[in-house]
C-alpha cells in the first residue's frame, strides 16, 4: 500500500598549426569531462536493525530510521552518549524500531499516524514520517537534532544537488522513500555514498546504500534523472527500478558545518581585536 511505506605503429605527424587546429576542434565537439564529487558516510556506524513484519506488514521505515539514529550516535558519540535516541523506550534497538513503528510507552509510531487515533491528524506518507522522527527526537534526545525533507521527488536533479548530496557533505543522515515504477509499492533506503557532477546534476551518478531487507550488505548502483526523477535498480528491495519520491534527514544542533564557521569567525574576530589592541610604552 502507498500510504505505508513498506596511436600503434603507423605514425602521422602534423604541423604545429594542424594541432592545434584539431584541439580546437575537439574542444568545440567533446563534452566537457564531468567533475564529480563524492560525499560519504562510514558504513560500519550505521546500525543493523532488519526489516521485519509487525502484524501489518514490513516495519522498513522505522527500521532505517533506527539505523540512522544508530549512525548518529556512532558517529556524535559526544553529541548523543547521554541519551535514548537508539534505545527508545523499549530499552534494545529492534525494541525501538517497533516502538518507532507501532508506538508504546507513550509515543505515537508512524503507522499509528494513518489512523483515528490519538496519534491523528494524519500528515500523510511524508509528513507522517516527519512527525515522527521529531516526536523521537524531542522525546529521546531533546534539544539535539533537528528534521528536515525534500518531498518533490519529480525535481530529482535539484533534490540531489540541493539536499541529499550536501547532507551527506556534512556526514548527517539521510533517508530516501523509494517506489517501483508503477508507484504502488514502497521502500525505505538510507544512502550511505553519494557520486555525482554538483554542475550537472542530471547527469546522473552512483550511490551506495542500506536497505533494511539485508542492512549489513553495502549496495551500489548506477542512477539516471528519469522524467525528473532519481531512478535506479533496487533487485535487493524485489521493486526492480524504483524512483526516489522524498528524501529526509536528521541532523546534530547546530550543524558540523555551522559549527565550523562559528569556529572560524570567533577566531578571526580574536585576532582582529588583538591587532587593534594598543601598545603600551616601554
Amino acid at each position: 500500500m502507498k500510504n505505508m511505506i513498506r596511436c600503434a605503429d603507423g605514425r602521422i605527424s602534423f604541423t604545429r598549426t594542424a594541432v592545434v587546429l584539431l584541439v580546437a576542434v575537439a574542444a568545440a565537439v567533446l563534452p566537457a569531462a564531468a567533475d564529480s564529487v563524492t560525499y560519504s558516510n562510514p558504513f560500519a556506524d550505521y546500525g543493523t536493525v532488519p526489516n521485519s513484519n509487525c502484524g501489518i506488514g514490513g516495519i522498513c521505515a522505522a527500521a532505517e530510521a533506527e539505523n540512522s539514529f544508530i549512525f548518529l550516535n556512532n558517529y556524535y558519540p559526544t553529541k548523543y552518549q547521554n541519551t535514548m535516541i537508539t534505545t527508545g523506550g523499549a530499552g534494545t534497538q529492534m525494541g525501538a524500531a517497533m516502538e518507532f513503528a507501532l508506538g508504546g510507552f507513550g509515543f505515537c509510531g508512524y503507522y499509528q499516524r494513518f489512523g483515528k487515533d490519538p496519534c491523528a491528524p494524519n500528515d500523510g506518507v511524508n509528513g507522517n514520517y516527519v512527525d515522527t522522527l521529531k516526536s523521537w527526537l524531542n522525546t529521546y534526545a531533546p534539544g539535539t537534532s533537528s528534521v528536515s525533507s525534500d518531498t518533490d521527488g519529480k525535481l530529482g536533479a535539484t533534490l540531489l544537488a540541493s539536499f541529499i548530496g550536501p547532507e551527506l557533505k556534512k556526514h548527517e543522515d539521510v533517508e530516501l522513500f523509494i517506489y517501483n515504477l508503477a508507484g504502488t509499492v514502497g521502500h525505505v533506503i538510507s544512502p550511505t555514498s553519494i557520486t555525482y557532477d554538483p554542475l550537472n546534476p542530471a547527469l546522473g551518478g552512483s550511490i551506495t546504500y542500506q536497505d533494511p531487507n539485508d542492512p549489513t550488505t553495502p549496495f551500489t548502483a548506477t542512477f539516471n534523472i528519469t522524467n525528473g526523477f532519481i531512478e535506479f535498480k533496487s533487485d535487493n528491495s524485489q521493486l526492480g527500478t524504483v524512483y526516489v519520491s522524498a528524501a529526509f534527514a536528521e541532523s546534530p544542533v547546530p550543524e558540523p558545518a555551522t559549527l565550523m564557521l562559528m569556529g572560524t569567525g570567533i577566531s578571526g574576530l580574536a585576532l582582529v581585536l588583538l591587532r587593534r589592541r594598543p601598545h603600551l610604552a616601554s
